[in-house]
């Protein structure tokens, strides 16, 4: 095991071993009521195991978003987790004093009693996947609202991923977005096939609508597995690493390997 955790030690290894910086739990899993973050906290003999909706795979009660947290933060390494977008604005802020509180705070003292006494070095939360959200900036303010009350403001990053290639998110979203003041902090995550994240990342940058928000891209669904995507991906890597604009802030390795 890696550091107590019930992940295997040469996994961990491997991954270190390629230099990965960041690590995401979510995919369109996350579009079902049976992924609340609530769902996945508390002692795992007492996470009631669910199917979800649209890959019906089984969800194992043992691990979840808040072990991947921990896993991530053990290997030093940044966290996203991404959450089941339709639940209320309050509830989204429970999340965040979920995570940051301390034992003072309701949902802090609930951590505490679920066995986790340090906070959950969380610091991307991702709304939703490949999916409108028009509640989306009224999450994000309810969560910026608390994270400030708890002394951790504009140190948060929130996640749209609005559909598939340049779906962008909604013109009537980014004015109330900008009013928060919250600059990149706010981020697109753009989905593709193995190539075209910066095309794409260029093309967003240049819509003046959209001159406050930060970018990544954080899935890439080739559908194949030959050496045609290996070449591909190669390629969108290189451009990524050599890509100016300091807004595209990540890029997914690879992703979905079960297609």
């Amino acid at each position: 095991r890696f550091r107590g955790l019930p992940v295997h030690l040469e996994a961990i290894e491997a991954l270190q071993s390629l230099g990965v910086t960041t690590m995401r739990q979510g995919g369109t899993f996350e579009l079902n009521a049976n992924m609340d973050w609530r769902r996945q906290r508390g002692p795992v003999w007492m996470r009631p195991s669910s199917v979800d909706g649209n890959w019906y795979h089984a969800d194992v009660s043992g691990w979840g978003m808040f072990e991947m947290v921990d896993l991530a933060t053990a290997m030093g390494i940044m966290p996203i987790i991404t959450t089941y977008f339709k639940i209320e604005p309050g509830e989204y802020a429970d999340l965040v004093e979920y995570c940051w509180g301390n034992a003072s705070t309701k949902w802090g003292a609930l951590r505490v009693a679920d066995g986790h006494p340090e906070p959950y070095q969380v610091k991307h939360f991702e709304l939703g996947n490949e999916n409108p959200n028009p509640r989306f900036v009224e999450q994000v303010e309810a969560m910026e609202k608390r994270a400030t009350e708890l002394g951790i403001g504009n140190t948060l990053s929130y996640i749209l991923s609005n559909g598939w290639g340049r779906k962008w998110p909604d013109p009537t979203q980014t004015e109330k977005a900008a009013a928060l003041g919250l600059g990149d902090n706010i981020i697109w995550d753009i989905h593709v096939n193995g190539g075209g994240a910066t095309d794409v990342a260029d093309y967003f940058f240049s819509n003046t609508s959209y001159d406050t928000w930060g970018a990544m891209n954080l899935e890439t669904n080739y559908g194949d597995h030959t050496v045609k995507r290996m070449l591909e991906e190669a390629q969108d890597l290189n451009l990524h690493f050599n890509y100016e604009n300091p807004r595209l802030l990540g890029r997914t390795a690879s992703f979905c390997m079960e297609r």
